[in-house]
Parts: structure tokens; C-alpha cells; sequence
């Protein structure tokens, strides 16, 4: 508790004030766009996770409506409590206090106290009554001499503070005019920035509507030259078919009839390729085998203690223990992949199954440091059983990310014929699909059924060991498959292109071609201590 001058400071907003904390936190205003507080970094009251492990990475949030604070739980996994009572949303006032779980973090509602008022917060110690002697000994401490009534002290503290209110009143004016002039002078230069980046903007405008349009022709041209040698094919196909029909009618051998007429159901199988409806009915039925040999990988990671095996556990408070009390401590992630080996080989990026940002180690206390476990499953499109898979080999540099996984076959397990390591890449404007589980488990199922999504765009550049691509990618579609017209694998999906820390560009994507799997495929023979 502050002095009695301090009790009776007018404060102009709402504040939260951090309890059981050091002096040097300073109160934080409380807006109507509110404060979260929890161990996410995003959070406006960020609590360190090795202090406060029962805090929610979100747990709680204050927000200023119509003039009253208004306390909401955000799913937290403890509670939040006022006065030892769960709440999931509450309104505040002055002086009252909420904890984050029973035990856990607590903060104060200061609010904008009238004259008189003072904020009283629970106390473990009596209360103590200030006599006569203790007003004397306070008088001396003060310096106010024992004849003098608090009347003339208060006025003559009163013109000392008139002066010194004078005073900064002067600074405030000249200050004041300084920074007007220099606001009138950055404001400028602002203006000037302004406009030089709006040349520029102007400028890129103008270069990438031309790209557009360069870029509409090109295709333009590629379009017109297929269906011009298309159409030649097929008349030319029909040219030969009306010679061996000719010929058929003639007098023949029956060997050469024979040969005549095998000659001309080839040239007819041949003539129907060529026919658009055949085309996309033999596009869909590749994307539909390639899709059932899509698997969806899940990756756990847990704790253990090494000297016990035992688990850690998070208790009903947040508390974490190896006693088994509570719910087990998982971390999971999910990515893409594709089996293409009736062996069970299934490829991925190297990133899916190995984190760089996952901790190897949990320090709970000095003498108690947990150790990681990792655990790969894979789920296979329009299945739902989860199959335990073995990390076998990976490579993961600054161009190169891929993963090999291994699972136990099983009857009739879906799985495509091979990956060809040697087949370059495909010319700019190649049709493409993209299959894979965008969002993992949070996308739309069919119960715990999981189903694989497929995008469609053409390649769009060449990135030193990349191929862009213009089909849409999301979270969870790394480690997806990338196939050609023909049903041929041609690549691995990798990512999206970022634009910052928080948003992206998801319908920019990155493929590794399928030749950086030579450095994986054939899988290498692992001996005793590999």
C-alpha cells in the first residue's frame, strides 16, 4: 500500500496491476481493445512458461465495455477465478483481484479512483491503530512543527506548488511549440517518402500489368499450338484408318488381313487418346489412383524422465507431474506424404517429421530434465486406422527437404508404381495437381475418416531448386505429392510463399523436383550402430 497521498491520486484510466511481482512492473491500461495475458508470445501480458507452467498459452483477457472492465476466460486449461470462484466471464471493479488457475498468477483492477478513495488489497497482518504518540512521531518524520496546524502547512504547500505549477506550465508551452514545428517539419518529409514510394508503386503497377499480358499471350500461343497439332494428328490418323479401310475392302492374304486389321484398332485406340473427353477421363482416373496412395502424417512428440520412462502429465490445475495425474503432455503436428512402393515407402519432407524449433529437453527442475520422444503415424486417404511408421533416412539442407519413411505393408495397401529420380523438369505452363491434407485434422472429415484434397495450376517459374506453382498450398499440404497430365510424380510439395511473420501468399508454392529424391531412393542398407 502506497502513503496517504498516494491513496487518493486520481488515476485518468482502468489499469491492471501485476501482483506478487516486483516493484519495477509497471500497471497496464486497460482499452477497449482489451489485454490477453498468457505464455504466447503474441500475448499483451506475456508470463515466462519455466515460472508459471499451469498458465494457458491464452488464458484469460480484460476488456473495457461501456465504462465497466469486463474479465473473460479464454478456454483456459485451469480456470480463472475470482474470489476462489470458476468464472468464464465476469464484471470487475475497483480493487478487485482474479488468479490464473487456483494458486496460480494474480492481478488487480485499479480504477479511476475518486478523492478519498484508496485500493485495499487482502492482508495477512493485523490491523494496527495510529494513537497520539504515533501522530507526534509522524509530525517529526514529516517536518511539521508541534505548534503548527495542518491548515497553514496545506497552504503553505500550496503556494509552493502554484509556483511549480507555474513553472512547468512554462516548459509545457515552450516544449509544446517545439514539437509543433518538428511535427510540421517530419510531416513533411513524410509526405515527400509518400510520394516517392507512390511513383514507385505506379511504377511496378505498370511493369507487372505488362508481365500479365506477356503472360496471358504466351498462353494464348501454347493453347492455339496444341489444338492445331492435335487437330493434324487427327486427321491425319483419319487419313490412315480410310487407307487401311480401302485396303480392307480389296482382295487379301488372311496373314496380311490380319495384320491389316490389328494396324487398324491400333490406329483407332491411338485416334481416341487424342479425343478431349478421353483425355480428361484418363486426367481424373490418375488423380484419383495417385490420391488413395496419399497418406496423412501425424507426429507426436512426449516427455520422459530417462531413469524412470515415466510420462509427464499436466494436472487439473496446470500443474505438471510424472505421478500420472491429469492428461499426458503431447505435442502434434501433421504433414503430407505418398506411398509409392507395394513395400511400404512412403516419401515426405524432411521438416514434417523432424522440427527445428521442437525442444530435445524439458527442465522442470535443476536435478529433473525430461528427455523428447517423437512418434510417426500415417493415415492413407478415406481410411481412418493410424499405422506406426519408421523415419529411415532424411535430407534436410538449405535447398533439399525430404524425409523416408517406412511402414509394415498390409492387403491391399494403396501405393503408386515407383518415382522415376531421372525425369527433368517440366517446361513453365505444365498443367499440375497438388494432393495432400491442408489444415490436417481441422480441415472437414467424414468422422475420423480423413480424405485428401487436390488443387490444380500450372508451373509457373523456376526458382534455383524449386518450381513455382501457382495451385494453392496450406499448412499440412508439405510432403504432398505433384503430378503431370499423365499421372506422373513430378515433384514434392514444400511450402507457401511468406510474406511476413504472419500472413502469406498460399496460392504461391514451392515443389522440390522429384529428381533431389536420387539422394534417398534406393533406400540405403543400415547396418549395426547406423
Amino acid at each position: 500500500m502506497g502513503s496517504p497521498e498516494d491513496s487518493t491520486e486520481r488515476q485518468p484510466t482502468w489499469r491492471l496491476r501485476a501482483l506478487r511481482h516486483s516493484d519495477d512492473v509497471e500497471d497496464l491500461e486497460i482499452t477497449e481493445e482489451g489485454l490477453t495475458i498468457g505464455r504466447s508470445e503474441s500475448s499483451s501480458v506475456v508470463l515466462a512458461s519455466d515460472e508459471f507452467p499451469g498458465v494457458s498459452s491464452t488464458h484469460a483477457r480484460v476488456v473495457l465495455r461501456g465504462g465497466s472492465v469486463i474479465v473473460e476466460d479464454v478456454e483456459s486449461k485451469n480456470g480463472t477465478f475470482i474470489g476462489g470462484n470458476a468464472i468464464k466471464r465476469a464484471s470487475v471493479d475497483h480493487g478487485d483481484v482474479f488468479e490464473l488457475g487456483l494458486g496460480g498468477p494474480r492481478f488487480a483492477v485499479i480504477g479511476p479512483t475518486q478523492a478519498g478513495q484508496t485500493v485495499v488489497f487482502e492482508s495477512r497482518s493485523r490491523k494496527k491503530v495510529i494513537g497520539a504518540e504515533t501522530v507526534e512521531v509522524m509530525r517529526e518524520k514529516l517536518g511539521i512543527p508541534a505548534n503548527t496546524t495542518v491548515t497553514e502547512v496545506v497552504r503553505s504547500r500550496t503556494r509552493y506548488n502554484t509556483r511549480l505549477l507555474g513553472a512547468l506550465v512554462l516548459v509545457l508551452i515552450v516544449g509544446a511549440t517545439y514539437l509543433f514545428f518538428e511535427s510540421q517539419r517530419r510531416q513533411a518529409e513524410m509526405d515527400a517518402l509518400i510520394a516517392r514510394i507512390d511513383g514507385q508503386l505506379e511504377a511496378s503497377k505498370d511493369e507487372l500489368e505488362a508481365f500479365r499480358l506477356e503472360s496471358e499471350q504466351h498462353m494464348y500461343q501454347l493453347e492455339t499450338d496444341f489444338e492445331l497439332s492435335s487437330a493434324k494428328q487427327r486427321q491425319e490418323l483419319r487419313s490412315q484408318k480410310a487407307e487401311l479401310e480401302a485396303k480392307l475392302s480389296t482382295r487379301v492374304s488372311d496373314e496380311e488381313l490380319a495384320r491389316l486389321r490389328q494396324n487398324l484398332q491400333d490406329t483407332e485406340k491411338r485416334l481416341a487418346q487424342l479425343d478431349p473427353l478421353t483425355q480428361a477421363q484418363l486426367r481424373l482416373a490418375n488423380v484419383s489412383n495417385i490420391a488413395r496412395a496419399v497418406v496423412m502424417v501425424d507426429v507426436e512428440q512426449t516427455f520422459y524422465e530417462p531413469s524412470t520412462d515415466r510420462q509427464l502429465y499436466i494436472g487439473e490445475f496446470g500443474n505438471p507431474n510424472l505421478s500420472g495425474e491429469g492428461e499426458p503432455y503431447v505435442s502434434k503436428s501433421t504433414g503430407s506424404g505418398f506411398n509409392f512402393s507395394e513395400d511400404g515407402w512412403i516419401l515426405t519432407n524432411a521438416h514434417v517429421v523432424l522440427k527445428k524449433d521442437a525442444r530435445t529437453e524439458l527442465v522442470l527442475a535443476s536435478s529433473l530434465v525430461l528427455q523428447s520422444r517423437e512418434t510417426v503415424h500415417v493415415v492413407f486417404s478415406t481410411e481412418m486406422e493410424r499405422r506406426p511408421a519408421e523415419v529411415h533416412d532424411w535430407v534436410a539442407t538449405d535447398r533439399k527437404d525430404l524425409a523416408l519413411l517406412k511402414i509394415d505393408p498390409f492387403e491391399g495397401m494403396p501405393h503408386i508404381t515407383g518415382i522415376d529420380t531421372a525425369l527433368v523438369r517440366p517446361p513453365l505452363g505444365t498443367e499440375v495437381f497438388l494432393l495432400g491434407f491442408p489444415l490436417g485434422r481441422r480441415a472437414l472429415q467424414e468422422g475420423k475418416t480423413v480424405i485428401a484434397s487436390v488443387f490444380r495450376g500450372i508451373v509457373s517459374r523456376s526458382v534455383a531448386e524449386y518450381l513455382q506453382v501457382d495451385a494453392a498450398v496450406h499448412p499440412g499440404n508439405s510432403g504432398g505429392p505433384v503430378i503431370d497430365d499423365d499421372g506422373e510424380v513430378i515433384g514434392v510439395v514444400v511450402g507457401m510463399q511468406r510474406i511476413d511473420d504472419v500472413q502469406a501468399a498460399p496460392d504461391i508454392g514451392y515443389i522440390i523436383p522429384i529428381s533431389h529424391a536420387i539422394e534417398l531412393w534406393p533406400p540405403k542398407v543400415k547396418t549395426a550402430g547406423n
